[in-house]
């Protein structure tokens, strides 16, 4: 595909979005695609979400030593970065993706419902367990029954409802600029 963009055109651009998570990551020969794209688009999110009975963190910068996932050390922003770099891609050509929703699970107890037992997902924005980031805004930060939590590791927030028992992973603009500063290292 390269070689027939270049016969059109070589100042076209050939990108992919590339994955974040490790079993996916496992399944791609990482350094033979960085020779053929100008830049890889890293879907670093989705790292957790509504498909699991185990609530936990959207996009973590870095891994939650308190983690109830086995597999914590791979499942965060920080991890696949460092896969795609550790397979010689240069960081010129690495996007960090940045997810501008949250993810949410219902049935959820405990004090803070994070590393919880979930009983599935809640309605979303559009969907279930998806929540827009102008819903979260304009609906749960900030109000009276949303309490927002901070991970100092994995460098996110949360929001969790006692009263429903609903808990949502998302990233604000704190994570984010954390996240761009990582980004600029």
């Amino acid at each position: 595909l390269r070689d027939q963009l270049d016969l059109v055109d070589p100042t076209l651009l050939l990108t992919i979005a590339g994955p974040g998570g490790a079993d996916n990551i496992a399944n791609i020969d990482l350094f033979q695609v960085g020779e053929v794209v100008d830049w890889v688009n890293v879907m670093s999110y989705d790292f957790h979400g509504g498909w699991e009975l185990t609530t936990g963190f959207n996009a973590p910068l870095y891994a939650a030593s308190d983690s109830a996932y086995s597999n914590e050390a791979e499942t965060n922003v920080d991890a696949a970065l460092q896969a795609w770099l550790g397979a010689g891609i240069p960081s010129d050509k690495i996007v960090m993706g940045a997810p501008l929703y949250g993810r949410g699970w219902s049935g959820v107890g405990g004090s803070d419902g994070l590393f919880e037992s979930a009983t599935g997902s809640p309605m979303g924005t559009w969907e279930a367990g998806v929540f827009d980031y102008h819903d979260l805004v304009d609906r749960y930060i900030g109000q009276p029954d949303w309490t927002r939590h901070w991970h100092a590791e994995s460098m996110v927030p949360w929001l969790y409802n006692a009263n429903t028992g609903v808990m949502i992973t998302y990233d604000d603009p704190e994570s984010i600029a954390i996240k761009a500063r990582y980004g600029q290292a």
